[in-house]
């Protein structure tokens, strides 16, 4: 995701906005907001206080709170919140992001993003983690429609070794765990089809180690 950034001037009390509503596909990482400020109250330092103040249940924060010290006149920083989506993010759903953004001379404003869910744009079959793995890894892959999903475990004589999905599933980011408590190390392949109710097939493979 492109961050989102924001400039904040201390010496102006209010802002008229105009809204952006920022597309999320469930399951995204290590997005970023990025807010800057500038002193430009004339004289002295700032201490400038940043929060989250309201977010849906869907995203998760790495820090609700930062404080950025002693910003000298005309200095510039920036603040930066690292955030996640949720696996389970309800596509189509929206909401927003809200911080307050409070200074040490007693300026303060509100900021908010607002924010909408959206499905997958392509099929992606990710690389399982841990990999290496004992004695269990995760798989995940997205698909952008409801379909027909199977996916299945081979080691490498072709011989498959387990169906772990197959069934209907619907838009988005799945997961699912795969234990090989019973199986040898080596190498092995996970294969996922994808049958879309619009006719669309997808296809891909992934090798996978597991080492006792």
């Amino acid at each position: 995701m492109k961050p989102l950034t924001y400039f904040l001037m201390f010496f102006i009390s209010a802002f008229a906005f105009a809204q952006t509503t920022y597309e999320l596909e469930p399951g995204l990482k290590n997005n970023l907001f990025e807010l800057n400020v500038a002193n430009n109250t004339g004289s002295g330092t700032q201490t400038v206080t940043f929060f989250v103040s309201g977010k849906p249940e869907w995203i998760s924060f790495d820090n609700d709170e930062l404080i950025l010290q002693n910003l000298t006149k005309a200095e510039k920083q920036t603040a930066q919140f690292y955030f996640n989506v949720s696996n389970d993010a309800p596509i189509g759903e929206e909401s927003n992001v809200t911080f307050r953004i409070i200074g040490s001379k007693g300026s303060g404003l509100t900021k908010t993003y607002n924010l909408k869910v959206v499905a997958p744009k392509t099929f992606e079959v990710l690389q399982n983690y841990p990999n290496p793995f004992n004695p269990s890894t995760t798989i995940k892959y997205s698909i952008p429609q409801d379909a027909i999903v199977s996916l299945k475990v081979f080691n490498v004589l072709g011989e498959r070794v387990t169906e772990l999905v197959n069934k209907e599933v619907k838009t988005g980011l799945h997961e699912v765990t795969f234990n090989a408590t019973n199986l040898s190390s080596g190498f092995y392949f996970y294969i996922v089809e994808a049958n879309g109710m619009d006719g669309s097939k997808y296809f891909d493979s992934k090798k996978m180690i597991l080492l006792k």
